[in-house]
């Protein structure tokens, strides 16, 4: 199910090249040992009788032994592989093992975004661990990014000083300014450069826009206008001008393109779209 649900397009994977590498991992699977010996993650929900043996397992701590009543019991000290508990995610967080109304309206999750390196541990496991939990795919579209790289194409670390820390730019350029630093010259599936001057410039060209839409919305006299009332304004003009005329086309043309380019994943596009 898990490689045919990508073969048959139930689950498509974005950028396209990226299917060959799924596929070659799930013709390869090999045991997957779930238990780790760390101190963080969720407990293993087995326990063991030392009275008579029994083993185990349940949704609530056990108090008692099921089988003698006996109190000694020892919880499984190991946790379970973080990759195990997050290819539960899609279900997990609507209410599983209940059928709950959020897992039958929000199940398959529309589109599920992340990175190219971890296409295995989290995307082919979720895969598998809904088919077997549910019978069915987690997600309808996989969209894979890159690693964010230094402007000179370096990963970043502490120890090499080049991290570009998000919490930092936010504060100082906001978080739109940041967001469209990301998504602008990015294309799927590939590596991006970031640094502290492309998020200024983007934050200056945000300025741009709100200057603009703050003096649009100074002209408007009723202050309890909606944006689907001044849509239906802009439409309705009795006696535009050459330049009305021209400000309309551009921006539903804008409009358009964006729309298209959004369908499609192309998000670098609707930004530089955008700018221009």
């Amino acid at each position: 199910m898990s490689q045919a649900a990508v073969g048959s397009k139930a689950i498509q994977i974005v950028p396209e090249r990226f299917t060959k590498t799924y596929l070659q991992w799930m013709e390869n699977l090999r045991d997957w040992n779930i238990s780790r010996q760390i101190w963080y993650g969720h407990r293993i929900p087995v326990w063991y009788c030392s009275d008579c043996g029994e083993t185990s397992v349940a949704v609530e701590d056990l108090k008692i032994c099921p089988n003698c009543s006996s109190p000694n019991l020892m919880q499984d000290p190991d946790t379970l592989d973080t990759w195990f508990s997050s290819s539960l995610w899609t279900f997990s967080t609507l209410g599983w093992p209940q059928t709950s109304a959020d897992l039958k309206t929000y199940h398959p999750t529309t589109i599920l975004e992340t990175g190219y390196d971890i296409i295995f541990f989290w995307v082919a496991r979720m895969v598998l661990m809904t088919g077997f939990a549910l019978e069915s795919v987690p997600f309808r579209t996989v969209y894979l990014h890159g690693l964010v790289r230094d402007i000179g194409g370096k990963k970043m670390s502490k120890s090499k000083g080049n991290v570009v820390n998000p919490l930092v730019m936010i504060d100082k350029y906001g978080a739109d300014a940041l967001r469209l630093s990301l998504v602008v010259g990015t294309t799927p599936g590939n590596d991006t450069k970031i640094s502290e001057a492309k998020i200024e410039g983007q934050r200056n060209y945000i300025n741009k826009l709100w200057n603009i839409a703050r003096f649009i919305l100074g002209q408007i006299k009723d202050s309890r206008l909606e944006i689907k009332d001044l849509e239906s304004k802009i439409l309705n003009l009795k006696s535009p001008t050459l330049a009305d005329s021209w400000i309309l086309a551009e921006l539903w043309e804008l409009k358009k393109n964006l729309q298209k380019y959004f369908k499609n994943h192309q998000y670098s596009l609707a930004g530089e779209n955008l700018i221009e």
